[in-house]
């Protein structure tokens, strides 16, 4: 048995720009994960690290698909959470 799928051109609604960009923030918080660790390993950072490298794409990804209006929950290890939209959260003050 032969299975075929015809591949259209317009499958995909994510220009080159876009993969761009996604891959760039997913190294960014990579590069940032890295220096967390090593400030966090050599004793140079307070309290504990909970390392997101593996899952920066969960997070690219989520952000890519948000409206300006869509809200989300944010929680931290300390449990301290907040709910709105993340512009709005970030420029609260919020520190995760």
């Amino acid at each position: 048995m032969t299975i075929t799928r015809e591949h259209s051109k317009s499958e995909s609604s994510v220009g080159v720009e876009q993969w761009v960009r996604m891959y760039r923030r997913m190294l960014m918080i990579r590069l940032f994960e890295e220096q967390v660790n090593e400030l966090y390993t050599r004793a140079l950072m307070p309290g504990l690290a909970h390392l997101y490298v593996g899952q920066e794409a969960v997070a690219v990804g989520i952000c890519e698909g948000l409206r300006p209006d869509d809200y989300i929950t944010l929680i931290t290890g300390t449990n301290d959470f907040r709910r709105g939209n993340i512009l709005d959260i970030f420029d609260s003050g919020f520190v995760p």
